[in-house]
């Protein structure tokens, strides 16, 4: 029941982002949710995992593509050294410093 309502209030949100009408997107998150299509990949799992999250990555595509510039709390992986992603304790370190300070650690 939970993909069901990541499915709906995900296709809703990426819908609302095109723009559509707000009955417009109730009625497409609705179609979309309780197609024959989404309850058809029921029978494979991992299908259907996905496709619950399709809406939710398609608003956030769609989020990151129309903001001109990422805010720091949304991209602090991003800005990590690559030497850094090999050390899980570093990483992790830096990413909390850099989120409770607002500003880039230098190394």
């Amino acid at each position: 029941m939970i993909r069901l309502a990541i499915a709906l209030l995900g296709m809703y949100a990426f819908l609302r982002s095109i723009p559509v009408k707000i009955l417009a997107a109730i009625f497409g998150a609705l179609s979309f949710g309780l197609s024959g299509f989404f309850f058809g990949t029921m029978t494979n799992l991992p299908t259907f995992f996905v496709w619950s999250w399709a809406g939710v990555v398609g608003w956030a595509v769609l989020r990151l593509i129309r903001t001109e510039k990422p805010s720091q709390e949304e991209t602090p992986l991003i800005r990590l050294p690559r030497h850094h992603l090999y050390s899980p304790t570093k990483a992790g370190k830096r990413l909390l410093a850099e989120c409770s300070s607002g500003e880039q650690t230098q190394d």
